[in-house]
C-alpha cells in the first residue's frame, strides 16, 4: 500500500513537471511567436512602435470613451515624432471613419489624428452583460481572454487600457515580456469595502480571494493613472507599486458649457446628464423628485433627464425608469431623452437651473464637472469622486446628498436660492473650479507627461 501511495506520489510529480515544462515551452514559443508578428507588422505599417489602446466598445460614447479619443489625441504628436503606429482594439463592427464622426459630434472635437481599429472576436467575454452576473471571477476570466485575443492578433510594443482590465496585464507580460504597459484606471475592479464579515461565508473567502488576485496584478503595469484621488486611494491600498500611480483627471468638456451665459435662467428646471445604467441610480433621481413635488409643487418644476443607451439592457433600464415616473403620477413633469448631441444638451442646461446625480461611489463624474461648468447649482451624492474631488463638503460649488429626501430639500434650497448672492456665488465658484482643474486640455497634458515615462 505504502509502495502504491510513493508511485502516486512520483507519477504525480512527473506529470506536473512534465506538464510545467510544455506550458514553460508554449510560453517561450508564443513570446518567439508575438515577437516575430510584431516585426512583421512594423514592416508592413512602416514604423518603428506599435501602441495599442485597448478599449473594446468604441463606440459606446460615455466617459470612458472620451478618456480614449483625447488619450489618442494627446499622444497624436508624440506618435508621429516617434514613427509609432496606433491602433485600437475594438470588438465594434463600424469603421474608423463611423466611430470618429459619431465621437466628433458627441464630444464636439475635432479627430485630426489617425488610428487603425484591430477587431478583437470575443464580444461574449468583454460585455458585462453577457458574463454570469454579479460574478467577479467570470469578467476576470473574461477579460483576460480577450487581452490575450488581442495581443496575439497585434502585438503591441506599449498597451494602454483605457477601460480597467488589470487582471489581464501580466498575461500581457507574460505572452510579451518586451511590452510596456500604461493603466488608465476608472475604477479598480474590486475593493476592500465590498468584503463585508456579515456576508456569507463563501462570499466572503470568494472576495478575498478575488481581492489578493487583484493585488498580484499591479504589478505588471508601467505607468499607472487614476482619475480620481477615491480611485488612487484605492489602486494605492491595493497595488504595491504606489509610485508609479499618479492623479490625472480625466477630461470635461468645460470649454463649451462654459460659454452657456451663467444668469437669466426663468424656469425651474432641473436636469440628470447621466448614461442610462443601474449603477448610476436614476430611480433615486424620480424618488426625489416626487418628494420635491409633494411638497412643492406650486414652484412648477419640470425635470429633464438626459442620458444616452448603449445597447438593449440600456433600454429596458429607460423604459423601466418611465414605467416608474407614471406610477409615481410625475411622469408629465418629466421629460426623458436619449443619445442627445451636445448642441441639444448645451441648450437644455442653458435653461436649466439645478442639477442632480445619484450615483453613490462615482469614481469621478465628468457631467457633474459639465453641469458645474454650465452654471447649474449641482447636487451629488456624497461619496467616491464628487465628494472627495470635485464638490467637496462646505456648500461653496454644490451640494452632497445621500437619501432621496435629502437630494429633494437641497434641490427646492438650490431653486428658490438660484438668483441669490448665495446661489450666484455657489454657482461662479463651480465654474472657475470646473474650467481650472477639469478641462480637456489639462487632461491631454498631464497624459502625455506620464505617457512619455514609457517611450
Amino acid at each position: 500500500m505504502i509502495d502504491q501511495i510513493y508511485l502516486l506520489a512520483e507519477l504525480t510529480i512527473a506529470f506536473c513537471s512534465v506538464f510545467s515544462l510544455c506550458l514553460i515551452a508554449c510560453i517561450i514559443f508564443l513570446c518567439f511567436v508575438n515577437n516575430r508578428k510584431r516585426n512583421v507588422l512594423k514592416q508592413d505599417f512602416s514604423c518603428d512602435k506599435i501602441i495599442g489602446f485597448y478599449h473594446p466598445f468604441t463606440n459606446s460614447c460615455g466617459g470612458g470613451e472620451k478618456v480614449l479619443f483625447l488619450a489618442l489625441k494627446a499622444i497624436s504628436e508624440i506618435a508621429a515624432r516617434t514613427k509609432s503606429k496606433v491602433i485600437v482594439y475594438t470588438v465594434e463592427e463600424q469603421d474608423a471613419r463611423e466611430i470618429v464622426q459619431k465621437a466628433a459630434a458627441r464630444f464636439n472635437f475635432r479627430v485630426d489624428f489617425e488610428f487603425q481599429l484591430v477587431r478583437i472576436t470575443r464580444r461574449y467575454f468583454t460585455d458585462q452583460h453577457s458574463v454570469i452576473k454579479l460574478s467577479l471571477l467570470s469578467q476576470a476570466i473574461g477579460n483576460i481572454v480577450s487581452v490575450i485575443e488581442a495581443i496575439n492578433t497585434c502585438p503591441p510594443d506599449i498597451f494602454v487600457d483605457t477601460i480597467g482590465v488589470g487582471f489581464g496585464y501580466p498575461f500581457v507580460k507574460l505572452l510579451c515580456p518586451f511590452t510596456k504597459i500604461v493603466s488608465y484606471t476608472h475604477y479598480p475592479s474590486i475593493q476592500t469595502d465590498m468584503i463585508d464579515t456579515h456576508l456569507p461565508r463563501y462570499k466572503f473567502y470568494y472576495y478575498n480571494m478575488m481581492l489578493w488576485l487583484y493585488k498580484t496584478v499591479g504589478f505588471a503595469a508601467d505607468v499607472i493613472m487614476t482619475n480620481s484621488s477615491w480611485t488612487q486611494n484605492h489602486c494605492k491600498s491595493l497595488w504595491t507599486n504606489s509610485d508609479r500611480i499618479q492623479r490625472v483627471y480625466p477630461p470635461c468638456n468645460t470649454t463649451a458649457f462654459s460659454k452657456i451665459p451663467i444668469d437669466n435662467r426663468k424656469k425651474n428646471i432641473i436636469v440628470s446628464f447621466a448614461q442610462y445604467r443601474p449603477e448610476k441610480d436614476q430611480s433615486t433621481q424620480l424618488k426625489a423628485f416626487y418628494e420635491l413635488l409633494q411638497d412643492h409643487r406650486d414652484i412648477s418644476p419640470h425635470f429633464y433627464m438626459i442620458g444616452s443607451c448603449r445597447n438593449s439592457d440600456d433600454e429596458r433600464l429607460l423604459a423601466n425608469l418611465k414605467g416608474e415616473a407614471k406610477d409615481l403620477g410625475i411622469d408629465k413633469y418629466i421629460t426623458f431623452l436619449k443619445n442627445l448631441p451636445q448642441e441639444e444638451v448645451i441648450d437644455i442646461m442653458s435653461e436649466a437651473k439645478v442639477a442632480i446625480h445619484t450615483m453613490k461611489n462615482e469614481h469621478f463624474g465628468i457631467s457633474i464637472v459639465e453641469m458645474m461648468a454650465a452654471g447649474l447649482i449641482t447636487i451629488a451624492h456624497k461619496s467616491g469622486g464628487p465628494y472627495v474631488d470635485i464638490i467637496q463638503e462646505g456648500g461653496h460649488k454644490g451640494y452632497l446628498c445621500r437619501t432621496p429626501k435629502e437630494f429633494a430639500e437641497t434641490m427646492y434650497v438650490a431653486l428658490k436660492t438660484y438668483d441669490s448672492s448665495t446661489g450666484r456665488k455657489i454657482r461662479s465658484t463651480a465654474r472657475e473650479s470646473a474650467i481650472s482643474q477639469f478641462s480637456d486640455e489639462a487632461f491631454m497634458e498631464r497624459f502625455e507627461k506620464y505617457f512619455i515615462d514609457v517611450l
